[in-house]
């Protein structure tokens, strides 16, 4: 489908927003490159306040740069999240964020800082030219600065949770970190974990009152569905499928970047409540997308959150708008099919790149009993028990696999499917 629709591609298809030009300063004019020492500098945040990177290694193990811009929404969507992180680590890593784009000011800058409640400095790069200096191919990037003041950590794009940002800071905080150590990439989550699947990626709007919307049109590679809700907000139970790497599952409304992982979970599905837009702006575009591996791909589940049954035409031209001229919709007034019903409880068991995991030891256990089962080549570890509530546990994995001892999970009354991840040591 053509770049995947409007503002959603904003966030989907640009891992970046593009950068703008830069004013002369006096850092030096070439490119420190990772492993090499910083120059130092100083810039002023939007309080006044004067930020020099040699002092604050003075009282930090680290120093963290994220370029932004006020305009751009995948910065906008990581704020939160390098926030919850410099609650964590603030007190070791010196956080400063600087636009160096000729759209915003100091004033526009600080109006950002407060509204998305941002305890860290931030600023403008005017004369310090540290965007060109540190290689910033556009906006979000972010780049630490070791305890020894050398250029360690390059990120272009956001982060897309604050855990993310802690396994990043991690690496520079331990009491190993005994020289720079370039980290060329975000540390893969090894940690045990396990979350809900089903048959197939899949979003359903659960509000009693709204109506489904199919929209055609013969260049459309995949469905586009439309919801009309009248209340305020839109409850949204969202479906992944075993193949779907969860770490990577982003729900954007438009405007913001959600990580599904995070999101509470009832009856295997994740539940998201999303605020319907007002009634000047009629509807808004929605996206469900493996974020990190998927650009313009056929699985991507994308949709629009209507009104009223007004908006329905509104949302049809906003496709012709796209080059897709022969647009028509239908209402579906009849339920969606159902998966048939699961029989027993089945679980996958795969490494963090998803590869499945054969041999792994699972038991289910109830009060009084424990039933153990080994996972098959598919990585698939299944119990056909009455349907209850079963702790299950991992006992035993391969050789070359580890596990954090500690994991568990707890199945419900009824039977269902998991993704269980392990690592591949």
């Amino acid at each position: 489908m053509k770049k995947i629709l409007a503002v959603f591609l904003s966030l989907v298809l640009s891992a970046l927003c593009l950068g703008t030009a830069f004013s002369e300063g006096e850092t030096p004019a070439q490119t420190v490159r990772p492993g090499e020492k910083y120059a130092d500098f100083t810039v002023t945040d939007t309080l006044g306040n004067a930020f020099t990177l040699s002092e604050a290694l003075k009282t930090h193990d680290a120093v963290l740069i994220n370029f932004f811009a006020t305009w751009c929404p995948p910065c906008r969507a990581e704020f939160p999240f390098l926030n919850e992180a410099f609650e964590k680590y603030g007190d070791r890593v010196a956080f400063l964020s600087l636009s160096s784009s000729q759209e915003d000011t100091m004033e526009a800058i600080e109006a950002f800082r407060a509204e998305y409640g941002v305890s860290f400095p931030m600023g403008m790069d005017e004369g310090a030219r540290l965007d060109a200096y540190t290689n910033v191919p556009g906006y979000p990037a972010t780049f630490v600065i070791d305890r020894f003041g050398n250029l360690a950590f390059c990120h272009s794009g956001p982060f897309y949770n604050t855990a993310e940002v802690a396994r990043v800071l991690e690496h520079f905080l331990g009491e190993d970190y005994t020289e720079t150590s370039v980290l060329d990439g975000v540390p893969m989550d090894t940690s045990t974990a396990a979350y809900p699947v089903s048959a197939s990626r899949r979003v359903t709007v659960e509000n009693a009152s709204a109506r489904t919307i199919k929209f055609r049109a013969s260049s459309l590679r995949m469905p586009v569905m439309g919801y009309v809700v009248t209340e305020d907000t839109a409850r949204l139970l969202f479906e992944v499928s075993a193949a779907d790497n969860i770490s990577g599952m982003m729900f954007t409304d438009g405007e913001t970047l959600h990580t599904v992982r995070d999101m509470p979970v009832e009856r295997g599905r994740f539940v998201f409540s999303q605020p319907m837009p007002g009634r000047d702006l009629g509807f808004i575009t929605c996206g469900l997308s493996n974020m990190l591996l998927e650009q313009d791909n056929k699985d991507a589940v994308i949709f629009f959150l209507l009104v009223s049954e007004e908006n329905i035409e509104d949302a049809a031209e906003f496709l012709r708008t796209r080059g897709y001229q022969d647009v028509s919709w239908q209402f579906l007034d009849a339920a969606p099919a159902e998966d048939a019903a699961a029989v027993r409880y089945i679980v996958h068991i795969l490494d963090q790149y998803g590869a499945p995991v054969a041999g792994a030891a699972v038991i289910f256990c109830t009060d009084s009993t424990c039933t153990p089962c080994v996972s098959d080549s598919s990585g698939i570890a299944a119990f056909d028990g009455a349907p209850e509530n079963y702790h299950v546990q991992l006992m035993k994995v391969p050789e070359g696999y580890s596990f954090d001892e500690g994991f568990d999970m707890y199945t419900g009354d009824a039977y269902g499917e998991w993704v269980v991840r392990i690592r591949k040591n």
